[in-house]
C-alpha cells in the first residue's frame, strides 16, 4: 500500500508556487471570510472597561457579559488604559474565557488623537498579542477629521493601519474610536469605526446627524454605536433607531456619563459595570430580531388595554 503525501513546495526565493500557491491563497481567503462579520447581522459589542474578574463567580461583570454568546461581537481588554507593563495571570485567563465565548477580543491602546508616537502604539499592540493573544486592537482617542485641527492627523491613522496589517495580517482587527462620525478619509483607517458614543437623548434627537451619507457606501458591519443613559422609557426608540442607522455593532447601557475636569476620569462612568439585567436581556432579544414581540410583552406587563375591532365577517382582531 502506497500513501501519497502532498508537500507544499517553494521557489528558490522561498515563495509558494503552482498548486502550493493555490492552496495557500484558498486558505488565506477562507481565513479572511471567517474573520469578517456579515453585513446586516447584529452584534452586541460591549465596552468592557472593568477588571478581569473571572474568579468572582456569579458576581463577575465579565461572566455576565460573556453569556451573550452568539450575539457577542467585540470585547475589550483595558488594563490601566493600555496593555499594562507586564503579563498578568488574571487577564490571561480572562482573555482565554472571552475567546472561548466566541467574542473577538481587542486590546485597548490610546492614540492621543494622533499625537502618541507610533512606536509606543505598536509596542502596546505587541504586548497585547504576546501576553493575551488578542484578535485585534481598539485604538481609542482617534480623530474624526472634521475640523482643521484634526485633518493633519488622518495620515497618522492610515499609516498606523497599514503598518498593523503589514505586521499582523488581514485577520487582525483594527478598530478606531473617534466617538463620532468621521470624514470619509477615516473610513479606510480601520476595519471598524466606533462612530457614536454619547447619550440616548442625543441619539434620538432628530437634529443630531449619526450616519453621514458617505458611510452608506460601506458595509454596515464597519460601524459601531455605543449609547449610554438608556431608560425603560426610551430603550425601544433607541433600538428602533439603531436598526436604521447602518451600524451592526451596538451597545446600550442604562448607566450615566457625568464629566469631570479630567477627561480620563469622569465623575460618573457609564462603563463601570454592565447594564442592568433588563437592558442586557432586551439587547439580546433585539440582536436576535425579537423586539416587536418584546414590545407586546411590555405592553401587557404595563397593563395597557388591548384594542378589539370587529372585522365585519364574524371575527374580531385584537391589538396589544
Amino acid at each position: 500500500m502506497v500513501n501519497k503525501i502532498t508537500v507544499l513546495t517553494t521557489d528558490p526565493n522561498g515563495r509558494f508556487k503552482g498548486e502550493a500557491l493555490k492552496q495557500v491563497e484558498e486558505s488565506n481567503a477562507l481565513a479572511v471570510e471567517r474573520f469578517r462579520f456579515r453585513p446586516g447581522q447584529r452584534h452586541l459589542s460591549p465596552i468592557t472597561y472593568w477588571w478581569a474578574d473571572w474568579y468572582s463567580g456569579g458576581s463577575s461583570k465579565w461572566g455576565k457579559t460573556l453569556t451573550l454568546s452568539d450575539a457577542l461581537g467585540f470585547v475589550i481588554l483595558n488594563i490601566s488604559s493600555g496593555s499594562g507593563t507586564a503579563k498578568d495571570a488574571d487577564w490571561e485567563e480572562q482573555a482565554r474565557r472571552a475567546k472561548t465565548s466566541g467574542a473577538r477580543v481587542l486590546g485597548y491602546v490610546r492614540t492621543t488623537f494622533g499625537k502618541r508616537p507610533k512606536a509606543e502604539v505598536m509596542q502596546e499592540i505587541q504586548n497585547h498579542i504576546g501576553w493575551y493573544k488578542v484578535d485585534g486592537v481598539f485604538l481609542d482617542e482617534a480623530v474624526n477629521g472634521w475640523d482643521d485641527a484634526q485633518k493633519p492627523y488622518i495620515p497618522y491613522y492610515q499609516d498606523l493601519y497599514d503598518s498593523i496589517k503589514a505586521k499582523y495580517g488581514e485577520i487582525f482587527w483594527v478598530i478606531n474610536n473617534p466617538g463620532s462620525n468621521t470624514v470619509e478619509a477615516m473610513v479606510s483607517t480601520a476595519d471598524v469605526l466606533m462612530t457614536y458614543e454619547q447619550s440616548a437623548e442625543k441619539y434620538l434627537a432628530p437634529e443630531v446627524p449619526v450616519t453621514p451619507d458617505h458611510y452608506l457606501k460601506y458595509p454596515s458591519s464597519k460601524f459601531w454605536h455605543v449609547v449610554h443613559d438608556v431608560t425603560q422609557e426610551n430603550y425601544v426608540a433607541v433600538m428602533e433607531k439603531a436598526a436604521t442607522e447602518h451600524a451592526d455593532h451596538v451597545y446600550l447601557t442604562d448607566l450615566s456619563f457625568v464629566p469631570s475636569p479630567d477627561p480620563q476620569t469622569p465623575a460618573v462612568n457609564p462603563y463601570a459595570a454592565p447594564p442592568s439585567d433588563w437592558l442586557l436581556e432586551r439587547q439580546l432579544i433585539w440582536a436576535r430580531g425579537g423586539l416587536e414581540l418584546q414590545k407586546q410583552i411590555d405592553s401587557i406587563q404595563t397593563g395597557a388595554a388591548p384594542t378589539i375591532s370587529d372585522n365585519g365577517d364574524g371575527t374580531a382582531s385584537m391589538t396589544i
